[in-house]
């Protein structure tokens, strides 16, 4: 899916933390003591629970109980930290990094949309916590362009509307397919990761302004966050994720490399 000519972080509170459990325990019916106890459940909790319960039907609605996804959150805060405290912009920009910005801010309203509406479809918590992620990352690049002067293409535009015509009909195929099952919706909010990250590698090679950039890359560290995220959802159905747009080496360290830097050359696969 390769970027038009005109037109051109992560996860927030991705991992569901479980309920606790109640009524399992008899204390008189174990051996060993209420630390070993409690060691015990949390990493029985932890480890298996965790990772199925993200994938699970929502409970709660957007408001969930999540902390054990919060340090995967910073990107996302980053990206739009550094778009409200970058300094003061240094020279003019070119006509291609206009281009970027103005792209960049409405595919990230594009992923932003989608999430939002196969949730309300799904009620799946995944899309709930990422579609937070995305608003923090099209805030961030209406952040620069309020900073650099230029119009908003998505300012008070309503979901599902794009001044860019990729864009919108990418937005309508997306939808599409998402509708169709679970496993499909997951499939589509990878795609979208994949062309996130492509996509800001593209605009990162494009500018050479370092508030710009800052932004740029923790957005794409928040996109590598969601793309693991969505893979591991697609390996619960028992199949192997396969890429859809990047190469397959690139996307198998992201997901199978929690440590994964895009920073160390993000574009280098």
């Amino acid at each position: 899916m390769k970027q038009q000519h005109d037109d051109e972080q992560i996860p927030d509170d991705i991992f569901d933390e479980p309920p606790q459990p109640r009524g399992l325990i008899d204390r008189s019916n174990w051996a060993f003591n209420r630390q070993t106890l409690l060691i015990g459940l949390s990493s029985m909790v932890l480890g298996i629970g965790g990772l199925f319960l993200l994938f699970q039907p929502s409970q709660t609605g957007p408001r969930m109980q999540m902390t054990a996804g919060q340090a995967a959150n910073a990107p996302a805060q980053f990206a739009q930290n550094a778009a409200l405290n970058a300094p003061q912009p240094v020279g003019n920009l070119s006509q291609q990094e206009m281009q970027h910005l103005l792209y960049m801010r409405e595919e990230e309203k594009l992923a932003l949309d989608v999430y939002s509406a196969l949730y309300q479809k799904w009620k799946l918590s995944l899309f709930a916590s990422i579609s937070r992620s995305e608003q923090r990352h099209t805030s961030a690049i209406a952040n620069l362009l309020a900073r650099y002067g230029l119009q908003d293409p998505a300012a008070n535009s309503p979901p599902g509307q794009f001044s860019n015509s990729h864009l919108a009909k990418l937005y309508q195929d997306l939808m599409q397919k998402g509708q169709k099952s679970t496993l499909d919706a997951m499939h589509v909010g990878a795609l979208i990761e994949e062309v996130d990250i492509q996509d800001l590698d593209t605009a990162l090679q494009g500018t050479n302004k370092p508030d710009i950039q800052r932004v740029y890359q923790n957005i794409q560290r928040g996109s590598y966050h969601h793309l693991r995220a969505f893979a591991h959802g697609i390996e619960l159905y028992g199949q192997p994720y396969k890429a859809q747009l990047l190469g397959q080496e690139r996307v198998n360290q992201i997901i199978h490399n929690p440590l994964f830097n895009p920073l160390n050359n993000a574009a280098g696969f």
